[in-house]
């Protein structure tokens, strides 16, 4: 339930300036001055934006893979400044 009602208000927000206060409370670390156009972080507890940093439209920041049956975690960070075009996908351990 907690997933859905966290997708469902990203999902509002993206693109706004509402993205970023969304989700610190969800638990992402924000810096000042992102621009967040996505819906996808399914984990915001494990991402972490710069300041300044930009989240293309419909990129996927996910920090999590199963791999050979196993669930890994690991942060999605970005740097300050730091761009990540449209459609990308960055899964964790990952640093731009």
């Amino acid at each position: 339930m907690r997933k859905t009602l966290i997708a469902a208000a990203l999902f509002a927000f993206a693109g706004s300036a509402f993205a970023a206060d969304y989700l610190r409370a969800a638990g992402a670390t924000i810096g000042s001055g992102c621009h967040i156009g996505t819906t996808h972080l399914p984990v915001p507890s494990l991402v972490t934006l710069g300041a300044g940093s930009t989240v293309g439209y419909a990129s996927h920041l996910q920090g999590y893979s199963i791999r050979d049956g196993s669930l890994h975690l690991g942060r999605v960070v970005l740097d300050d400044g730091a761009t990540v075009a449209g459609q990308a996908v960055l899964v964790g351990p990952c640093r731009l």
